[in-house]
């Protein structure tokens, strides 16, 4: 392409090309530096003269809000001009020097959990501002995030919303003049709201938990296993060493249905900059897996007593657990005789230490006197060979009990992770916590884990104790269990959750009020008028504020877009709640109009969702 482009653009090569259009590197003749540049040509479907007015008109307002988050944020290219040429749109953009992120990890390999960290810090400041401007990208991936030469930051590019000009107004004189939400996105990284026509905020959350997981691991989301049962994606044991507040936040980005995610990126940024509460992670003990076979992450089957739920994560730090005052299970001549045992050994020490064993010795004593492992030396299981039991050689000739109930906290397959949970139960006043091997008790079915627990119970009468400590623990591991372990293949597991002790949630309280304003106007944005109709209570619709449904999309179709800039919740109940409300309206015809509402909500049962029931000025 040897001439200029609006007079001015000169083309250096074709970065891109596609359905929509290409995409080329081009130097700006009238510029003096001729600074470079990139053009975004969008390709117009067809050649009827009102489905190209519908496009030029969606084109201007696109470029608009890219002007906006470009002068906004430096993380969004800026836009330096626009145009159109021979019946075609041109978006003339900042050109990034950098690589992408996909370039990146197939250039050196999956990123540490650190950098991994600061690249997602990076990407939601600036997708937070988006979304805050009621704006989703639609096309979040690695191939659309840059690593930025010049300071390391990372840049988001190409969004969706430009893609859509073309198709929506293509679409458009086939809907009765309601606006289409067309499919944009890349299949794999775009959830299935998506992939159905109806983004939202949470939709751009799900393709960054995607782009985490591909960080870390190297695998893109087609390679990865999902659950038959919730076809949430199984991960985790791609990446064994990543902490478990990280993972909490991954897990949660990426969840299959979207009021299960953060409801938008700065939800998402709040978690990464906070503490994370525990989580929640379910250990298949239906059978073992073969050696080097990553085992699989699945939710707890009730027909299936074997199937296990545990923990992976440390709890807040405001979590101060009761300690269960109860006589010993040990008696008085035993106690006797392992102190006994324990100064002999404290003896053996001294020579140990002078023989360069000291480890060795203390590990020992550490194992006698503790009844666990050593919080001070790491567990070293494989997937072959079962961890050495120091119990098992006790000079004294104590073992192990063929079978006790315990209450799970977490089950690992890395020992430094078991070792660090193990201490951090300790050091919060569980000084009955341990750790064992799964497999050697044959009831667990053998899967290749360590077992970290919060208490243990040698005696039948004391299980009363766990379900008491259960409905405690469980407040803050919300699947904890009970259960027995046992060296008996065919003895029972006797499991009881922390779902069974635990008192029923009001389900209002699962629904945060606000939550439910922001989908109402989420609904609006993508034209799901239907939907935010079924949001109305029946006196609302009885209302002389909703006339009829003539009016409602009357009113509707003359906006383009509502961004809610703030809520507050003011009052709540079981049945009703208050949310002050601030929004701006957009306008089709270019004005905006901003607006405070006090929206009363009501409960519905059948929904379990919040419905509007009033609408006010304040």
């Amino acid at each position: 392409m040897s001439e200029l482009l609006d007079h001015r653009y000169r083309v250096v090569r074709v970065l891109g090309a596609g359905g929509f259009g290409e995409t080329f590197l081009a130097e700006d003749t009238k510029m003096p530096s001729r600074r470079l540049c990139v053009i975004k040509q969008l390709k117009q479907m067809t050649h009827n003269p009102e489905v190209y007015q519908i496009a030029k008109d969606r084109f201007y307002r696109e470029a608009v809000v890219l002007e906006e988050l470009g002068d906004a944020s430096d993380r969004i290219p800026k836009l330096y001009g626009h145009f159109e040429e021979g019946e075609r749109f041109y978006l003339v953009q900042e050109w990034i020097e950098g690589q992408t992120l996909q370039q990146k990890i197939e250039a050196e390999g999956t990123i540490s959990e650190t950098e991994t960290r600061q690249i997602l810090v990076s990407i939601l400041q600036a997708l937070a501002l988006v979304h805050d401007r009621g704006i989703i990208h639609r096309d979040l991936k690695p191939e659309n995030i840059i690593i930025r030469d010049r300071d390391r930051q990372t840049v988001l590019i190409d969004f969706g919303a430009v893609k859509e000009i073309i198709g929506a107004a293509g679409t458009a004189l086939n809907t009765n003049n309601n606006s289409v939400s067309i499919v944009i996105g890349t299949p794999g990284y775009m959830p299935s709201e998506q992939a159905a026509g109806r983004p939202f905020f949470a939709s751009d959350v799900y393709s960054l938990g995607l782009t985490a997981i591909y960080m870390l691991t190297g695998r893109q989301p087609a390679q990865l296993d999902h659950d038959p049962r919730t076809d949430e994606i199984e991960w985790r044991s791609l990446c064994p060493h990543i902490s478990g507040e990280l993972a909490h936040v991954i897990d949660k980005a990426s969840r299959f249905h979207p009021r299960d995610r953060y409801g938008n990126a700065s939800e998402m940024l709040r978690a990464m900059q906070t503490p994370s509460q525990p989580v929640a992670v379910t250990i298949n003990m239906s059978a073992p897996n073969p050696p080097n076979t990553p085992i699989p992450i699945a939710a707890p089957d009730p027909a299936n007593p074997s199937n296990l739920p545990t923990v992976q994560a440390a709890p807040p730090a405001s979590y101060a657990p009761t300690t269960m005052a109860r006589p010993s299970r040990r008696d008085p001549e035993q106690s006797d005789r392992r102190s006994t045992v324990d100064a002999f050994i404290v003896i053996g020490l001294v020579l140990a230490c002078i023989a360069g064993v000291v480890g060795i010795g203390y590990y020992v004593v550490d194992a006698i006197a503790n009844r666990t492992i050593d919080p001070n030396l790491p567990i070293t299981p494989t997937p072959t060979t079962p961890p050495v039991d120091p119990l098992a050689t006790d000079p004294d000739g104590f073992t192990e009990p063929d079978e006790f109930y315990f209450l799970a906290d977490s089950a690992y397959r890395d020992a430094e992770n078991a070792q660090r949970r193990f201490e951090q139960l300790r050091s919060q006043g569980y000084e009955n916590a341990g750790t064992f091997w799964v497999p050697d008790y044959a009831n667990l079915n053998g899967v290749e884990y360590i077992q970290v627990y919060v208490d243990r119970y040698d005696e039948v009468g004391d299980r009363g104790d766990c379900r008491n400590l259960l409905a405690t623990h469980g407040q803050t591991i919300e699947d904890a269990y009970c259960a027995l372990a046992s060296k008996n293949a065919d003895a029972d597991i006797e499991r009881i959750l922390a779902s069974e002790v635990l008192p029923k949630p009001d389900p209002t309280a699962a629904v945060d009020p606000q939550d439910a304003v922001r989908d109402y106007y989420d609904l609006i944005n993508i034209r799901e008028y239907d939907l935010a109709q079924d949001r109305l209570s029946k006196d609302f619709k009885e209302g002389a504020l909703y006339g009829n449904e003539e009016q409602f999309l009357g009113w509707w179709n003359s906006v383009d877009r509502v961004v809610v800039t703030g809520t507050r919740t003011t009052r709540q109940s079981p049945k009703k709640a208050t949310v002050e409300t601030q929004l701006i309206y957009y306008m089709k015809d270019g004005s905006n109009s901003p607006e405070s509402l006090r929206i009363k909500l009501v409960w519905d049962k059948k929904m379990e969702w919040w419905l509007f029931d009033q609408t006010e000025r304040f």
